[in-house]
């Protein structure tokens, strides 16, 4: 038995040498799938936050698009205000009071033609995308992180 044993612990010192250079192979390897991991993580990151600034410059471009749609409306619905305005001009001193009482009620309806009112609203591509290191708060507006 004790030759037995003296048998295994030679055994053991022995390989003692190899053990140790599988583990440290089997830690090196470990290592570079890691590394390989933390790339991939890196990459799939600055793609989604790629997609995020392309997305959001896509938005503001089609949103600035609608706002100045909207403003082209609301300058021919001022057109046509001006036009019934002046045509009110010519109607009798009866009748032009209660004209002019609608066209004003169809204005407000409608809303103005201001353009920075109507430009106001638009939220740039950083607006809609925050800086590394920033948040965007419930109010839209980007904050620092905590």
């Amino acid at each position: 038995m004790a030759r037995k044993l003296s048998t295994i612990v030679k055994e053991l010192e022995s390989e003692a040498p190899n053990i140790a250079k599988r583990y440290e192979e089997a830690r090196r390897q470990a290592e570079i799938e890691h590394q390989r991991w933390l790339a991939e993580c890196r990459e799939r990151e600055r793609r989604e936050r790629e997609q995020r600034r392309a997305a959001a410059v896509k938005a503001s471009r089609e949103q600035l698009l609608a706002i100045i749609d909207e403003w082209a409306l609301a300058r021919r619905v001022e057109s046509f205000f001006e036009d019934a305005g002046c045509s009110a001009l010519r109607l009798p001193p009866s009748e032009a009071p209660t004209v002019n009482a609608r066209l004003e009620r169809a204005r407000q309806l409608l809303g103005g033609v201001d353009s920075l009112r109507h430009f106001g609203a638009w939220r740039s591509p950083e607006e809609r995308v925050p800086e590394e290191g920033h948040e965007e708060g419930s109010d839209g507006e980007t904050q620092l992180a905590e």
